[in-house]
């Protein structure tokens, strides 16, 4: 696993919608069913895994490109720095899914799903 460039900004790609989604617990969550029927929960870590949907349309083809490579090069395996909506930067940030769309080739749009895992 390689760190490579940071995420575009929304100086350099505007993006029309991004969505902080709630932190997902279930990965970072041990359970334990009893014969009884009671559970147990252990949880390793306080903060989940952090995502972020992202929405774009209207790009140039130009702003699609940068998206495009900048998920060549980061793939699911490589780490990137993110700058949220709040001018928070997080670090060893990765793809959870990115999806292209082909409206017009003058106007493509993009959906973009990053996650940061705890203990990154």
């Amino acid at each position: 696993m390689a760190t490579v460039a940071d995420y575009p900004t929304r100086a350099t790609v505007y993006w029309l919608k991004q969505v902080a989604v709630a932190p997902d617990f279930e990965p970072v969550t041990n359970t334990h069913q009893y014969e009884d029927g009671g559970m147990s929960f252990n949880s390793s870590d306080d903060t989940g895994v952090l995502m972020w949907e992202i929405e774009y349309d209207g790009l140039t083809a130009a702003q699609a490109a940068l998206l495009d490579a900048h998920f060549a090069s980061a793939a699911l395996a490589n780490d990137f720095s993110f700058v949220d909506r709040d001018g928070v930067t997080f670090t060893a940030c990765h793809y959870k899914s990115f999806e292209k769309g082909w409206n017009k080739i003058y106007a493509q749009s993009r959906k973009v799903v990053l996650c940061r895992y705890p203990n990154s």
